[in-house]
């Protein structure tokens, strides 16, 4: 759950820090670079990640700090989960 928690949060707000995103999941620094490792183009073991999200550096500034971004299939990921957490009708199983 805390993966999810920590997806929802970066569809929130763009371009927060790995350590404030531990911090606002609870979690330490090394398991959300995991969850975001994960969540890159790249997974932690050197596969293909969901690539959901990209991380940057700052031009300027503390240049160890690292602003998680989502790619465009990570906004439209966003995007289909508002519109199955607002629908009105009952979803039929497959």
């Amino acid at each position: 759950m805390n993966m999810v928690s920590m997806f929802l949060i970066i569809g929130q707000e763009d371009g927060l820090t790995v350590s404030e995103l531990a911090r606002r999941c609870g979690v330490q620094k090394s398991i959300a670079s995991r969850y975001l490792s994960d969540f890159g183009v790249v997974n932690r073991h050197g596969r293909p990640g969901l690539g959901l999200i990209a991380m940057a550096q700052r031009m300027y500034g503390d240049r160890r700090q690292h602003h998680v971004h989502l790619t465009e299939r990570g906004l439209e990921v966003v995007q289909q989960i508002k519109v199955a957490l607002t629908e009105d009708r009952p979803r039929k199983r497959f």
